[in-house]
């Protein structure tokens, strides 16, 4: 295997990695810090004094902080975090003198790097390495790649969800196996991935124009979803004596009240989203940037259905489509990124002239930095 492209990848995403850091840090001395927001939220420790430190854990890194630190018990705002990414800085942070802010973001950082490194592969055995690179580098310029760096579950998810297509595309069973398991344990969104794997199932089956049912070891993976699924109740359930405290948390403390019911009344959500609405530039739930990325998404199914084969397309359409249709727009902009076959569409879209969209994206993932630096509201 050549190995040029990857190494050029590794170093343009390093230097990346240290942009963003830089950017960060002196952002935090030269723009003021939202002392109003931070306040109003969740803080963790209590009353603790703002530093440069604070900026790479405002919002929901002081959650995943205080999880690692104290753990789950009744009643907490933070009950909505799936616990595998607090469980694994927990435990990582003895190694790192207990400073959970540092455990975080090296786990993170490590993390994004296999998830990076495994796409580029992934990409290079379905197409050629050339659209590996630039997909690649859609996945480092995506306005909200810079949370896979941060105190986030995105690098642990993006991890897991791109180890689980590669191992299942080369019928590696074993640690596809683990990876269904862990995925429902990081993120809400893992369970979503059960959809492109039955879409995989299907075509297996699939011969001459008629469905012939044949037991495969991909049936298993689906006993690692629901498995992994039932040990997430199970653990919310000894911690804080609900199965389903994760849910009810969320619509008690959390304004986008996520639902399913939402998929029952289409045109509701429709027109509380997009019509009967004041809309900001980047509000809450009313940011007209979420929106404009919501209908990006939209541009490219067509070209992804053509251009994909169907267990990326249904991976791509259940973590680009439920997000939004099950909440309120909130920070759908940072949820899409999850879709990352999208920018294999891109790459395939725009490979000439990859730029035209890699440098304004740039611009935007350095304006939401500084704004996730300085406590205001990026997603």
């Amino acid at each position: 295997m050549q190995l040029s492209g990857l190494r050029n990848l590794v170093f343009i995403a390093v230097l990346s990695r240290i942009c963003i850091f830089l950017v960060m840090i002196i952002g935090f001395y030269f723009f003021p810090f939202n002392i109003i927001a931070h306040d109003a939220n969740f803080v963790y420790p209590p009353n603790e004094v703002v530093t440069p430190s604070t900026s790479f854990k405002t919002w929901d890194g002081q959650h995943y902080i205080f999880l690692a630190e104290k753990g789950y018990s009744p009643n907490l705002m933070s009950n909505v975090i799936y616990p595998l990414y607090p469980i694994l800085l927990h435990f990582f942070r003895i190694i790192f003198l207990n400073n959970t802010l540092l455990t975080g973001l090296v786990l993170s950082n490590s993390f994004f790097f296999v998830a990076l490194i495994y796409f580029y592969m992934f990409v290079k055995k379905l197409f050629d390495e050339n659209i590996a690179f630039i997909s690649s580098l859609f996945f480092l310029a995506f306005p909200t790649s810079f949370y896979t760096g941060l105190v986030y579950t995105e690098s642990l998810f993006l991890m897991l969800a791109i180890l689980f297509l590669y191992f299942l595309y080369q019928r590696d069973l074993f640690p596809a196996l683990i990876t269904a398991f862990l995925l429902p344990l990081a993120r809400a969104q893992g369970i979503l991935i059960i959809c492109p794997l039955i879409i995989f199932i299907f075509l297996q089956n699939f011969e001459k124009g008629k469905f012939r049912f044949r037991f495969t070891r991909e049936y298993l993976l689906l006993l690692g979803f629901a498995t992994g699924f039932i040990s997430y109740l199970c653990f919310m359930n000894y911690f804080t004596g609900s199965y389903f405290t994760g849910f009810v948390t969320q619509q008690k403390y959390y304004i986008a009240h996520y639902s399913i019911l939402n998929l029952m009344d289409p045109i509701g959500w429709f027109m509380n989203n997009f019509v009967n609405i004041s809309l900001t530039l980047h509000g809450y739930k009313t940011s007209i940037i979420d929106r404009l990325f919501f209908i990006g998404f939209l541009a490219l199914l067509y070209p992804a259905y053509k251009k994909l084969d169907k267990t990326l397309f249904f991976y791509m359409l259940a973590l680009g489509l439920f997000p939004a249709i099950l909440g309120s727009m909130m920070a759908y902009t940072r949820y899409v990124f999850e879709a990352f076959p999208m920018f294999i569409v891109m790459a395939l879209l725009f490979k000439e002239k990859h730029y035209y969209a890699t440098i304004p994206m740039i611009v935007l993932q350095t304006i939401f930095v500084l704004r996730q630096a300085l406590n205001y509201w990026v997603s």
